[in-house]
């Protein structure tokens, strides 16, 4: 029973050295050294080879809406790089509707459209923001109809915590047959 006894606290002490080398004892940083001014959260690796992309392919904002902004992605290794942004009808062979500069900060831009007033609802757009090294990010953007009628449904059982559902009755959009 005494031989069972130390072969297990032996092994537990042995156990514990070893384990006690493997032990992250990193110092942490000081607050009052870090500057909160240059503070930037970002991914570590860096894994994104992307130039430049909108973080959706399309866009929809509510008829209602005044402006709209419009985030994306750009590489880092861009920063501070200059971006023109223009939201186009839909011939993009025309002049562009709206028009608009942008800056890469952190891997990422925002383009804000103001005045979507002057936009007509239900018909698509492509906004486009090219960078000064040359990359260029495409996307469609709509400003989507009033509903002619709407009705609030239950949402599902398995649905998120907050999910809010709504049927909606709007009119196909393009040519008619008749």
């Amino acid at each position: 029973m005494l031989n069972r006894n130390v072969s297990i606290l032996s092994l537990a002490a042995i156990t514990a050295l070893v384990l006690f080398n493997f032990q992250n004892c990193a110092p942490a940083e000081i607050a009052s050294k870090a500057n909160p001014l240059d503070s930037e959260v970002r991914i570590v690796d860096d894994w994104s080879k992307t130039e430049i992309q909108f973080v959706t392919d399309s866009v929809q904002v509510h008829d209602e809406a005044a402006s709209a902004g419009v985030q994306g992605i750009c590489n880092r290794q861009h920063n501070g790089a200059n971006l023109k942004w223009a939201l186009y009808g839909d011939d993009s062979g025309h002049a562009p509707l709206f028009v608009g500069d942008s800056v890469c900060k952190s891997g990422q831009f925002s383009v804000t459209v103001n005045n979507l007033d002057n936009i007509v609802c239900g018909i698509p757009h492509r906004l486009a923001v090219e960078g000064d090294w040359g990359g260029m990010a495409a996307t469609q953007f709509e400003k989507r109809c009033q509903p002619l009628a709407s009705e609030h449904v239950a949402a599902p059982e398995s649905s998120p915590m907050g999910t809010d559902c709504s049927l909606e009755y709007v009119p196909a959009q393009g040519p008619s047959d008749s």
